[in-house]
């Protein structure tokens, strides 16, 4: 397709109604449910009648089903049709129920257009990028790309769909800011030497635990890991709440990136306000946090003081930089440290967009440590693109739909180097980036939760004065 994000927008801007399901068609399962060829098969014999003798051993079942349409040109709205494919996808659903709900379309959708159907509803992959939807939002409703893409990152394709379908586009700028609890992703920051840092003054951070987002509400404060997913919830005006909540009753409303991790005086120290005014520098933001559970940083004029005496992870953040939630190299590096590899085993893929422009991915990898006979999730953690996509070759079938969990088929050990772990009152946790395969590794090979306390380069949590 040339310039497929003019097509698509096209296609948008040509819709009387909701734009969500032109995107949900050509993109976003709202249904982590897709048809596998069996179910295919299953679905063919049941409109046809036929005996299973009467086909071909291996058949394009995706043409197979197509020239089922008896239907000359196509009459049916692409509203509807997303309709049907929900409808198809639902869990509850037998291949049985999903043949009589599809025979309606096909006198109204040609053996052209019925194809386009009948792929969607399968196991390959969506026709269009996630990239391309965002860009066709963006020039269909005469958005900023970069506006459009944020507000689809934070809120989601849907509701940003449904935004744009009433004109609301004060609220598609409002919706470039985390709502609380609405998990988002966390990336890790890259990785750089520090001749390569972009930014001169900077703030010192020493990795202690793992990034969360904390959200606070009136009536409640909700914990989700840097994938998106909830933690642990309290609620604020119970009789007994977790330690680990008291200090944050201080925090104002709002969604904020913080840090936990055992061991220290306060598990969960605040790095960042993400629901600060967009015009606030980092310095700015952090001004606004009470500093009872504020994370000390250090001030220095230039990378290189930071690294004078630490050799140890570091992160630099740059104090100037305004909020992209996306923790790119303009806001914070993790400078090159001292190898520290030890075995996990990958419990879990998970699809997301770390990466600007990056489309969505098996991005982020939930690893486990050895617990007695079975094995404990202690962290949700990055691989490179490559080693992502060999990573991927292990993985179940699924739908690239945003926070879906994806299972293994198979066990598959890694090397993380660890930046930093623990076991606390939230369970096991441990920040670090996977390294590669551990092709002959297995489970005598892998990290016990009790040795969590214990990965650290340095088990010292320093001194918490800046």
């Amino acid at each position: 397709m040339k310039r497929p994000q003019r097509t698509l927008s096209g296609c948008l801007a040509g819709t009387m109604a909701d734009q969500w399901p032109v995107v949900h068609f050509f993109y976003s399962p709202s249904s982590p449910v897709r048809l596998s060829d069996e179910d295919l098969r299953e679905i063919f014999f049941h409109l046809t009648d036929a005996y299973p003798s009467e086909i071909e051993d291996n058949p394009d079942l995706i043409m197979a089903l197509s020239r089922l349409s008896q239907a000359d040109k196509t009459t049916v709205t692409l509203g509807r049709v997303s309709q049907v494919i929900e409808q198809i996808l639902s869990n509850d659903r037998d291949n049985e129920q999903r043949a009589m709900i599809l025979q309606p379309l096909y006198s109204r959708i040609n053996e052209v257009d019925m194809r386009s159907v009948i792929r969607r509803l399968s196991f390959f992959p969506t026709v269009a990028k996630r990239t391309w939807i965002i860009s066709a939002l963006a020039i269909a409703n005469d958005v900023p790309f970069s506006v459009m893409r944020r507000s689809c990152l934070i809120t989601g394709l849907n509701q940003v769909a449904h935004l744009c379908s009433i004109k609301d586009y004060d609220a598609i700028i409002e919706a470039q800011t985390p709502r609380i609890n609405n998990g988002i992703i966390i990336p890790t920051p890259l990785s750089k030497k520090i001749d390569a840092v972009r930014f001169s003054k900077c703030l010192v951070d020493s990795p202690q635990g793992e990034f969360i987002t904390v959200h606070k509400s009136v009536e409640s404060i909700t914990i989700f890991d840097s994938a998106g997913h909830v933690v642990e919830e309290t609620v604020i005006s119970s009789d007994i709440m977790p330690m680990w909540s008291i200090p944050l009753t201080v925090l104002p409303n709002g969604v904020y990136l913080a840090e936990y991790a055992d061991g220290r005086e306060m598990e969960v120290l605040i790095l960042d306000c993400y629901t600060a005014a967009p015009d606030l520098s980092l310095i700015e933001r952090r001004e606004q946090i009470p500093n009872i559970i504020l994370k000390p940083m250090q001030e220095v004029p230039f990378p290189k003081a930071a690294k004078q005496n630490n050799k140890n992870a570091l992160l630099l953040w740059n104090p100037s930089s305004l909020l992209t939630y996306e923790n790119t190299q303009d806001e914070v590096v993790l400078i090159d440290h001292n190898t520290n590899l030890c075995v996990f085993r990958v419990l879990s893929g998970i699809w997301g967009e770390v990466v600007e422009n990056g489309g969505i991915r098996l991005a982020k990898w939930r690893i486990g440590a050895v617990d007695a006979d079975d094995y404990m999730p202690v962290g949700v953690v990055e691989a490179s693109v490559d080693l992502s996509k060999e990573l991927t070759k292990y993985c179940e079938d699924s739908s690239a739909y945003e926070g879906e969990n994806v299972a293994l088929k198979t066990p598959v050990f890694v090397e993380v180097d660890v930046i930093s772990s623990g076991f606390g009152v939230l369970g096991g946790y441990v920040q670090g980036q996977i390294t590669s395969i551990a092709r002959s590794a297995g489970k005598r090979n892998v990290v016990r939760v009790e040795q969590l306390d214990f990965l650290n380069q340095d088990g010292d949590f320093g001194d918490d004065e800046g």
